[in-house]
């Protein structure tokens, strides 16, 4: 938890030893001293403390008016880590106890609520409840929860962890069979159970997102480009997904190269997420992109998915994308790469908040099968304890490819505890497939299991080979497998995990440990499941482009064990996570 140690700062400290603890009460009454912030400490509420810690501007505030009465009030500004938070003094409780929080609170950004627990032995560990969504007026809402063992004291917070507003008044802590007391108001709502709540909208950076402001005869901030060899035209059209215009790029001969409609690039933060989304209709598959300048100038690419052909109606592409360090300009190209169309309209590029699991998970994945997966990862994995999921392709396998895994190496990854999932037989790019041959890949053969002594239903999760799918792929796939898996770049949160196309980051030759070290921190502050995808092991790979070498692989594995982050196969995550949706 991002939270654990860091908010323990000297004045926090100071405030928990210097406030008495409030004993525990008779059986339903309210735990909290002081829970409407109306007695006073000097300039301040008695037995509450305002604190905050990472990169940010807060400002708490004890006002006049609240609810019913006074109220602690907070303004970050100028995010970019940590939280900000009122807390009352701990309380102590009872271990293997359900407890009540009730609060009333405003804001103008989601913010989070934790539960805080001392041990008797003094050890600190945290709760999740919730990530209550934007209220203009004073809500109510309610969270039950139990304490763990020899849990000794409590305290819980709304905390904002992200530029906005917050509010709270009117704070119960009860045990849960009693009643915490209400609160008078003239009408009060009922409260709002916990519930998954999207990120909080950001300003769009993009100028003339929807394209509707001409120059001439050219959508304002927007430039057509490409390269190679090919015919293509760049039309603005006169109609668009809920306008009178949008934009159009079309290719009649195609030998390499691209074309694409670009905005003006923006500027970014280095290590923030943003989303990027828009609405587009083609007969082709087509490809998303970042450009990004960094601050010596060069220029870098990154690729952040596939969108499967769509004629009928305008479909939604959305991306997640960091910003690398040293990043301080963006501009996201959707890419037409072959003979069709792409049509656009609807652009979006704005920070992103993800609104978070209980914790973080990082799940390690294997595609192919290759040998060099067993002899050099798998002694990286038993070193460091972790479990990883193996996509595996029979063909290779059962024909007996040197480079490939045995039957005996595939039984003693099962027997090591990794996961076992389906890739295909052959390898195909299931996109391009009749209905028969489809199924054909998907179904895993017999001589396969006997070889391997498994049963077909040890294999529940599948990847698309390529990272290729396309809608009518994607429900063929999930007849059968509990997930499917692409190779579109992304972290997977609260508010966009999605089945059918579970997001990762795609490990290549040039990828450092550094680079994996960036993504872990990313999703164990945004308590995201991160989901890593690598291919051979070998310094003298077949495949070097998507290939790492044993050393890196090594000083990955270790940044993943050192950083506490739990680590589970895909199917431990997802039985984890859909708990939580």
């Amino acid at each position: 938890m991002k939270r654990l140690m860091n908010w323990l700062s000297p004045l926090v400290l100071l405030a928990a030893t210097c406030i008495p603890v409030a004993s525990a009460s008779a059986l339903g009454s309210n735990l909290v001293a002081n829970p409407g912030f109306e007695t006073a400490n000097g300039n301040n509420p008695a037995s509450w403390t305002g604190s905050s810690w990472g990169t940010n501007t807060a400002k708490f505030t004890y006002d006049t008016t609240g609810h019913s009465g006074r109220s602690g009030s907070i303004v970050v500004s100028g995010y970019k880590s940590g939280d900000a938070k009122w807390g009352f003094a701990p309380v102590n409780v009872t271990a293997n106890t359900s407890y009540t929080f009730s609060n009333w609170y405003k804001s103008t950004a989601i913010s989070g609520i934790d539960v805080e627990i001392i041990t008797t032995s003094g050890a600190t560990s945290y709760i999740w409840l919730a990530n209550p969504a934007v209220s203009a007026s004073w809500k109510q809402q309610s969270f039950a929860f139990t304490t763990p063992a020899n849990a000794k004291t409590v305290t819980v917070f709304q905390y904002l962890d992200r530029n906005g507003t917050l509010s709270v008044d009117d704070v119960s802590l009860a045990t849960a069979s009693g009643t915490p007391t209400p609160t008078p108001t003239p009408t009060p709502p009922t409260p709002t159970p916990p519930t998954p709540t999207p990120p909080a909208a950001t300003a769009n950076l993009i100028a003339n997102p929807s394209v509707e402001t001409a120059t001439g005869t050219t959508p304002a901030n927007w430039t057509s480009g490409g390269w190679g060899t090919n015919t293509k035209s760049m039309t603005y059209e006169t109609t668009g997904q809920d306008g009178s215009r949008s934009l159009k790029a079309t290719i009649s001969k195609y030998t390499n190269g691209d074309v694409k409609w670009m905005f003006t690039p923006v500027a970014v933060t280095a290590g923030q997420t943003y989303a990027y989304s828009d609405y587009y209709k083609s007969n082709v598959d087509t490809e998303v992109d970042a450009e990004v300048t960094m601050s010596d100038g060069s220029v870098q690419y990154a690729y952040l998915g596939t969108t499967p052909a769509n004629t009928s109606t305008w479909a939604k592409a959305s991306y997640q994308f960091t910003a690398p360090a040293g990043a301080v300009k963006v501009s996201i190209f959707h890419v037409l790469a072959k003979v069709g169309y792409l049509q656009t309209d609807n652009f979006s590029f704005a920070s992103y908040q993800p609104t978070q699991f209980n914790r973080a998970i990082v799940s390690l994945t294997f595609d192919d099968g290759w040998r060099s997966i067993y002899t050099n990862g798998l002694p990286a994995l038993s070193k460091y304890g972790l479990a990883s999921t193996q996509y595996l392709n029979s063909q290779p396998i059962t024909d007996g490819y040197a480079d490939y895994m045995t039957y005996a190496q595939v039984k003693d990854w099962y027997a090591k505890g990794h996961e076992l999932a389906w890739h295909t037989r052959t390898h195909a790019d299931i996109t391009t497939l009749s209905a028969a041959n489809l199924t054909t890949e998907l179904t895993i053969p017999s001589n396969f299991l006997t070889g391997i002594g498994q049963n077909k239903s040890v294999f529940k999760n599948f990847a698309s080979p390529y990272g290729a799918y396309n809608a009518n792929s994607v429900a063929q796939v999930r007849k059968t497998y509990a997930s499917h898996r692409s190779t579109d770049v992304g972290y997977n949160s609260k508010d966009s995990l999605d089945l059918n196309n579970i997001k990762v980051q795609n490990i290549t030759n040039t990828t450092t440990p550094a680079d994996v070290k960036a993504w872990v921190d990313q999703a164990v502050a945004n308590k995201t499941w991160l989901v890593i995808v690598y291919h051979e092991v070998d310094a003298a790979a077949e495949d070097p482009t998507y290939a790492v070498t044993p050393s890196n692989l090594d000083a990955e594995l270790n940044i993943v064990k050192q950083s506490g982050v739990t680590v589970k196969t895909v199917d431990a995550a997802l039985a984890e996570l859909q708990t939580q949706l």
